[in-house]
């Protein structure tokens, strides 16, 4: 590590820098590396055009990713831990692994590396097993699930097309990779019409479940800004939520239930 004792020594040690390396730039624009118009949103794939997101959308989404751990923790004994949880959704990388290590010493950057940015890894469901519970997928959405659709006037078909589409048809989400995303679909687009009939929340849950198995692939007539085309989403899996159901066998709270557990008020005095 290098220090200095100086503001010379540190305009100096610039001026080294500047004479070992070519094309550097005195200008704003020209210290990024790239200038491209174009969004990369995976670090594996090549980047292409997309759309910025709606701020209000953008802001919203935040919000509600937020207030859900300290919904969940609430009255819990995870509660104490809510704020931080919360931090590291909103924080540097950096910054994350660097409080990590402050918890426990462990190579934090590779595990999220790994975990966070790598593609195809298992789903992180060892500790819900050993916590009494397994991961099961349903064809309608769970409690918590279906109360945020309705308070936040959307609906998330992440898991099985892949969109989160609010109730005038408006797509606020389209999952990497998924068969709405191969399909083109994107972010801003609007759905007008199901299968020729017009967009609505259980029209579209219809559709998926129709075409499931050998059923007709789902068409929906989409406009993105003053352009309408029809689209074919090839998907036969029908509809697809995420629920928590106890293992088979296990008897007594588990170990998410005793986490979970409201907190005992203290014993008076």
């Amino acid at each position: 590590m290098t220090v200095f004792n100086s503001f010379a020594d540190l305009a100096q040690a610039r001026i080294n820098l500047a004479d070992a390396r070519e094309g550097i730039t005195e200008s704003y624009d020209g210290a990024f590396l790239e200038h491209s118009d174009l969004a990369k949103l995976n670090i594996i794939e090549a980047p292409i055009a997309a759309e910025m997101p709606d701020p209000d959308m953008a802001r919203r989404a935040v919000e509600m990713a937020i207030g859900t751990i300290f919904d969940v923790l609430k009255d819990t004994r995870m509660e104490e831990f809510a704020q931080q949880l919360a931090w590291g959704m909103v924080n540097e990388f950096d910054d994350v692994v660097k409080t990590l290590n402050g918890v426990h010493a462990h190579d934090w950057g590779t595990f999220l590396k790994t975990r966070i940015q790598t593609p195809g890894q298992p789903s992180p469901t060892g500790g819900i097993e050993r916590g009494g519970y397994r991961l099961v997928w349903k064809e309608e959405p769970n409690v918590f699930d279906k109360a945020r659709f309705g308070e936040g006037k959307f609906i998330s078909l992440n898991h099985s097309i892949g969109l989160a589409i609010d109730n005038d048809g408006k797509v606020s989400a389209s999952r990497w990779n998924s068969p709405a995303f191969k399909a083109g679909i994107v972010t801003g687009m609007t759905i007008v019409a199901v299968n020729g009939t017009a967009y609505s929340a259980d029209g579209i849950k219809a559709a998926i479940t129709a075409a499931k198995g050998a059923g007709k692939a789902i068409e929906l007539l989409v406009k993105r800004d003053d352009k309408y085309m029809t689209v074919t989403i090839d998907y036969h899996d029908g509809l697809r939520w995420p629920w928590l159901e106890r293992a088979p066998g296990a008897k007594g709270p588990g170990g998410l239930d005793l986490l979970l557990a409201p907190r005992k008020a203290p014993a008076r005095k």
